[in-house]
């Protein structure tokens, strides 16, 4: 593995410690059998949203969730992109190179 490789590795694992840190939050809203979902952004994994919900009727229930969905899929895109860029940046090995 060149030197380039090992950058573009690196810069992957950085991505996905970031994406990982910092995961996208639904909320999800239950009210009489209904449940609606909406996006919250993206939030520290040790400091969650938490927006205050106004609501008339107590009898809704609402819960902040990591979008799982979304994440693994930003993730798996992460994944596909390094490893392309490591196999672009792949260079022809000399005759002898022992590498």
């Amino acid at each position: 593995m060149n030197a380039k490789q090992k950058a573009a590795r690196l810069i992957g694992i950085v991505l996905l410690a970031i994406a990982t840190l910092f995961p996208p939050w639904k909320l999800i809203l239950k009210k009489d059998g209904v449940t609606e979902s909406s996006s919250l952004g993206y939030h520290p994994l040790w400091n969650p949203p938490f927006p205050e919900i106004e609501a008339e009727d107590r009898e809704i229930e609402a819960n902040f969730r990591i979008d799982l969905i979304r994440l693994g899929i930003q993730l798996g895109v992460i994944l596909v992109v390094v490893n392309g860029a490591v196999f672009l940046l792949k260079t022809k090995e000399q005759p002898g190179d022992p590498s």
